[in-house]
């Protein structure tokens, strides 16, 4: 059979409005909501059929009518490996927090972040350069080993949640999505694994950086999109950070057999109020 190009097919001189119609046939239900009541996995969020990502290969025209189907349902991976460029970061990058943690100079200007970048990092750092950091540690018996795994986390957890979420958001506003995102999927797998409190949640508002991080990063996502659903899938205490719901990290074997958890929440459909964070950037 001859082939024929996309450009001399038929379809290809539909007007958009139509083409559009016709591609808004190929909107299916995302696999967070098909797999809502099998056991929460990583697989649940996944699917063979993806025929609006295949359309959007198809021409530059295809892609620019489905993206807003696409992004319709987002789904953002917090443990996504870190980018190259990250590590130049002049707020959290491995030279920048160095410099903040030892209370010296930067080898490089001055730079303005924005708001909710410095509140995670000024937490984190606050928290690692705190005295009683230390010596908590020491209470715990845990002092070398458990001050490195501190900073560990915070060289790398910290950055990594606010860069993947930054690097969204700027694809998705310089796109003009941010109204086209009706539900929003943050899955990570487990990426904290100290414990720094029997029952963590009691400290977020005091002195745990985690929580306020956390608190950051849903404060950041609001502002630029106004979902109508939000799901976390997560392991327990990776899940409990984020939310600052109460858990007994103590007794997270009981979650053995179930490594991940998901929680759903939705907006009335009947509701028309935005967040009230929406474009507080």
């Amino acid at each position: 059979m001859e082939h024929i190009s996309y450009l001399g097919s038929p379809i290809a001189r539909l007007p958009e409005e139509i083409l559009l119609h016709i591609l808004t046939y190929l909107d299916n239900e995302p696999p967070s909501l098909l797999n809502l009541r099998e056991e929460p996995s990583l697989q649940l969020l996944s699917s063979d059929v993806q025929p609006l990502k295949h359309t959007a290969s198809v021409s530059r025209q295809w892609r620019r009518l489905v993206l807003p189907l696409l992004f319709k349902y987002a789904r953002l991976h917090l443990d996504a490996p870190p980018r190259p460029q990250w590590k130049a970061c002049r707020t959290c990058g491995p030279v920048a927090l160095s410099c903040r943690v030892d209370d010296i100079e930067p080898p490089f200007p001055a730079y303005s972040a924005g708001h909710y970048h410095q509140d995670m990092m000024e937490e984190a750092v606050a928290y690692l350069t705190n005295p009683h950091t230390l010596q908590a540690h020491e209470t715990e018996g845990a002092s070398a080993s458990g001050l490195q795994l501190t900073q560990h986390i915070i060289f790398d957890w910290a950055p990594r949640i606010y860069h993947t979420l930054s690097d969204f958001l700027t694809f998705i506003v310089s796109h003009d999505l941010a109204s086209k995102v009706e539900s929003f999927v943050v899955v990570t797998e487990r990426m904290l694994s100290g414990k720094f409190d029997r029952f963590p949640h009691r400290a977020g508002a005091d002195r745990d950086w985690r929580y306020r991080c956390a608190a950051a990063f849903w404060q950041h996502l609001l502002s630029e999109l106004d979902p109508t659903r939000i799901v976390i899938l997560a392991p327990p205490t990776d899940l409990a950070c984020l939310t600052n719901c109460a858990i007994d990290t103590f007794g997270d074997w009981a979650f053995g057999d179930m490594e991940f958890h998901a929680l759903d929440l939705r907006l009335d459909a009947a509701s028309t109020s935005p967040s009230p964070l929406l474009g507080k950037t």
